[in-house]
């Protein structure tokens, strides 16, 4: 029954936006990076594609013109918005591994329960790690709504998830707890054990171990 309970509330409070959040429900109306994301401007070390356009939205995966996993749109939408490198590479680990929860059955990863497991709850507990955002779960939210094209999507795959769970996803999420639990450990060796799950280098790690952001939410 606690592991249910966990899954529901992953599945679902990430869908919960409240009204003042900037990052309101997206229904798709993403800015225009058009005249900014021209293919010119790099970000750590990664050269950013060109705006990709109206076409973006034609399939779930959208354009991925440089073939790094990760929709255009969201890539460049990440480059502009966050400003801090550990929290850029955070945010597009969490969205890669959120497109590939959605295309799971192209993973070649035998089940969705996981793919959740094994990508998108890692991703997510690197996010609480070094993003330097307050609001990261709703940010997740709102990269999850531009995968997705819009709110109403968003909400039903979510809705369908917790409809869908099942003793596989019991058992999954079960060997993620075994892991390890944050909220049991001393803050500074909890800010550790979410840090491992960053699939890249961690620049001043020692800064999020004197101030774990994820105990500051």
């Amino acid at each position: 029954m606690k592991t249910k309970i966990l899954i529901i509330t992953l599945l679902v409070s990430a869908c919960s936006t409240p009204i003042w959040f900037r990052y309101r429900d997206l229904k798709h109306e993403v800015k225009d990076y058009s005249k900014v994301a021209t293919g010119k401007r790099v970000f750590d070390g990664d050269p950013e594609p060109v705006w990709p356009g109206s076409k973006n939205d034609d399939t779930l995966e959208g354009i991925d013109a440089d073939h790094d996993g990760l929709r255009d749109d969201v890539e460049i939408w990440i480059n502009e918005e966050m400003k801090d490198r550990n929290t850029r590479l955070a945010y597009k680990q969490y969205a890669k591994a959120s497109l590939m929860y959605l295309n799971w059955e192209k993973t070649g990863i035998s089940s969705k329960p996981i793919v959740y497991t094994k990508l998108v709850l890692p991703a997510f507990q690197c996010v609480k790690a070094v993003a330097d955002n307050k609001d990261n779960i709703l940010v997740m939210h709102y990269l999850d709504q531009m995968i997705e094209h819009g709110n109403d999507r968003t909400k039903k795959r979510r809705k369908d998830d917790v409809i869908n769970s099942n003793a596989e996803w019991n058992a999954e999420v079960s060997k993620f707890q075994q892991l390890g639990d944050p909220y049991k450990m001393e803050i500074k060796e909890a800010a550790k054990w979410q840090m491992q799950f960053c699939n890249f280098e961690i620049e001043n790690k020692q800064k999020y171990i004197d101030t774990p952001y994820f105990f500051e939410k």
